[in-house]
């Protein structure tokens, strides 16, 4: 379902592959309900959005490939979310899923955890 509605694409019954309409080749995907870690609580779906944007691994709507989430709204409570993730090849769509949660495991690693946060400085 998120193929169709991500690429507007159709179902070849005879080939058995699902073809995206601007490029009309076969597209695959990789997903997840339950990518998962103690280190994603706390994680709002913006700061997702940005992680996933600074290692250019959203969905790009031109190239008909990238990662796309969902229940996003476990995230921040219990560190869990779903993954769509959409390339040209299976091997290209396992690709994408993996450097999403090598991404999202580095960003939220507890060394990690300050260097995102602004502090503001007290002058006297």
């Amino acid at each position: 379902m998120t193929l169709k509605y991500l690429l507007n694409g159709k179902y070849d019954t005879d080939k058995g592959v699902f073809l995206g309409e601007n490029s009309n080749s076969p597209k695959y995907y990789v997903a997840s309900d339950n990518i998962r870690s103690s280190n994603y609580r706390g994680l709002l779906p913006s700061d997702l959005m940005t992680i996933l944007s600074g290692h250019h691994l959203q969905f790009n709507v031109h190239s008909g490939k990238g990662a796309i989430f969902h229940l996003m709204g476990a995230l921040s409570e219990f560190g869990k979310c779903g993954v769509t993730c959409i390339g040209d090849s299976p091997e290209e769509a396992q690709s994408i899923y993996d450097k999403v949660v090598s991404t999202l495991d580095a960003e939220c690693s507890p060394k990690n955890m300050y260097t995102h946060m602004v502090i503001p400085l007290l002058h006297e």
